[in-house]
């Protein structure tokens, strides 16, 4: 790897300490920035004047909230935020980490808003929380990938690992900190996330269910409406199970948000909703190494549908299986490997129906 995995740099209008402690394997020193974690060589391994993070500002007061979890009785809710798969109404912040907190079980959401950087505060810990570590955090959880919180043995830099990086295991490493290599010490392919275990230190409660709710809506009813995929909270203390289904926002044609909840059955426009398939293209979406790779393939034997399920949904490929009559084919894009998922042409159709 020439980069940290995922290059996961830490903002800071700090001048740049570039400097090398080892080499690549072509020789020439790694120059590494230690003020933003990045990497600060050129071509044919010369040194930059300014590493690639330099000149990126802290995020501005109200992008970082202090949260202290005992004093909402109500409950702390978490979940890395990422774009909507769909979204024709007012411009939403679509990237950091959304919070849920209430003053008391049952009560109203004190706190409803998405934000760059979290410090929770619990009686015995503060764990800060990034928008990179939760949005990662995200991909483990929607496709069932083990995170382990690995520490740096040359820095003791807590790893992260982002992009592709976050969505398969390896077992070489390197430090988003010092820039170095390290193996993970079990000896085992892994993903490191700090936020690993963070449901644990504060104690999960309530579990997950899904919603039995359902909607079913036109677009020319509203003034426009977004779509995401539900994903299990990173944090949850409250009481009350975690609902799970296809969480939809719409707004009245005057701008006001009429409808913001989680749904077990959405139809919209008479086109029925794979929560499944939504939860896994929301991700996809916001995974750069996928983009223009997500497509929506047929089976070239029985014409069904075609739905990259597990790491297949993470992996493009050029060989799939259908899972209705097992036949195998390739697919037909401008790439020669890539991931199918149907929700694909459903959001095209829906898009199409827009006022």
């Amino acid at each position: 790897m020439s980069t940290a995995c995922g290059q996961a740099r830490r903002p800071s209008t700090e001048p740049c300490h570039i400097d090398s402690e080892v080499k690549n394997r072509s020789g020439h020193p790694r120059w590494w920035c230690y003020t933003h974690g990045a990497p600060a060589w050129g071509a044919g391994g010369t040194r930059l004047r300014e590493c690639p993070g330099a000149n990126r500002p802290e995020p501005p007061p109200d992008e970082i909230l202090e949260l202290d979890v005992d004093s909402y009785l109500g409950g702390v809710g978490l979940w890395g935020a990422v774009h909507p798969v769909i979204n024709t109404g007012p411009r939403v912040k679509e990237w950091g980490i959304h919070v849920h907190a209430r003053d008391r079980p049952g009560g109203a959401k004190a706190i409803d808003d998405t934000f760059e950087r979290v410090v929770l505060r619990g009686s015995s810990e503060t764990i800060e929380v990034d928008a990179l570590a939760a949005t990662s955090y995200l991909v483990a959880n929607v496709f069932d990938l083990e995170l382990k919180r690995l520490g740096c043995p040359h820095c003791g830099g807590i790893h992260l690992d982002a992009e592709e990086f976050a969505a398969e295991a390896h077992r070489k490493h390197q430090c988003n900190h010092c820039g170095r290599h390290f193996f993970d010490p079990d000896g085992e392919p892994s993903i490191s996330n700090p936020l690993a275990g963070l449901s644990e230190s504060f104690g999960r409660r309530g579990g997950v269910t899904t919603s039995q709710e359902a909607l079913s809506i036109k677009q020319s009813d509203f003034g426009g409406i977004a779509v995401w995929g539900s994903n299990e909270a990173l944090l949850w203390t409250a009481e009350r199970p975690e609902e799970s289904g296809v969480h939809v926002h719409a707004w009245s044609d005057a701008g006001a948000l009429v409808i913001d909840d989680t749904f077990g059955r959405v139809s919209i426009d008479g086109e029925q909703l794979n929560p499944e398939q939504v939860r896994v293209l929301m991700v996809q979406q916001s995974l750069s190494f996928l983009r223009d790779r997500v497509v929506d393939l047929a089976c070239t034997g029985c014409g069904t549908p075609h739905f990259d399920v597990g790491l297949d949904g993470l992996r493009p490929h050029d060989l799939h299986i259908c899972h209705h009559c097992g036949a195998e084919f390739k697919g037909r894009s401008r790439y020669r490997k890539v991931v199918s998922n149907p929700a694909v042409a459903l959001i095209r159709r829906l898009s199409s129906h827009t006022p």
